[in-house]
């Protein structure tokens, strides 16, 4: 899964829309986690875990990220 570090211009582009939305849904699903709870720790908790889930999800070089592969001259 990993032996190539290039993705293509539309894998950044996905990537890049999969990790703001992911961080943005973390950080609301982490408010509401904390406001319900009333514990502070329970959001910044919540919001880590999306953060984590964030980077395993946009940082390595998945396949889903290479299926538009530029071809050059």
């Amino acid at each position: 899964v990993l032996e190539s570090g290039r993705i293509d211009f539309s894998g950044q582009q996905l990537a890049t829309k999969l990790s703001n939305a992911l961080l943005v849904s973390s950080g609301v699903v982490a408010f509401i986690i904390g406001f319900v709870m009333q514990r502070l720790s329970y959001s910044f908790a919540a919001y880590a875990f999306g953060v984590l889930v964030t980077y395993f999800v946009a940082l390595f070089p998945w396949p889903y990220f290479k299926r538009n592969p530029v071809v050059w001259l």
